[in-house]
């Protein structure tokens, strides 16, 4: 999942124009069903980082506001934000990363007029 997504974000690259709209919705919906095992979990969330961070081999200016849609894509589907907070106090900090890294795009990145919903 994570090699699908690891260029996400690159304007015209297949995994920002073919697998991020099709994996990200999936993901977002395999995070938050219920019964889902920790080790799934945390493959999912590097998954989901690997959408919204920064692709190795471009740079931020191109590749930003293709990056922040895909955010705004989490941060709309329900109950996201929710797990991310649930993930964070799990002693497992391969799961417990991608989440706050995660939360912490969508405070800097997210425009601050509109006051996000953090859940608390």
């Amino acid at each position: 999942m994570g090699t699908l997504s690891c260029d996400a974000g690159i304007p015209t690259h297949i995994s920002t124009t073919v697998a991020a709209p099709v994996l990200i919705p999936a993901l977002c919906n395999a995070l938050v069903c219920t019964g889902v095992k920790l080790e799934f979990k945390r493959e999912v969330l590097a998954a989901l980082w690997n959408t919204v961070s920064e692709p190795p081999s471009e740079t931020t200016a191109t590749t930003t506001s293709v990056r922040d849609e895909f955010l705004w894509t989490l941060y709309g589907t329900p109950h996201v934000v929710k797990v991310l907070f649930e993930t964070t106090p799990l002693h497992d900090v391969d799961a417990m990363r991608p989440s706050v890294l995660r939360v912490n795009a969508m405070h800097r990145r997210l425009d601050d007029s509109l006051q996000l919903d953090f859940p608390s």
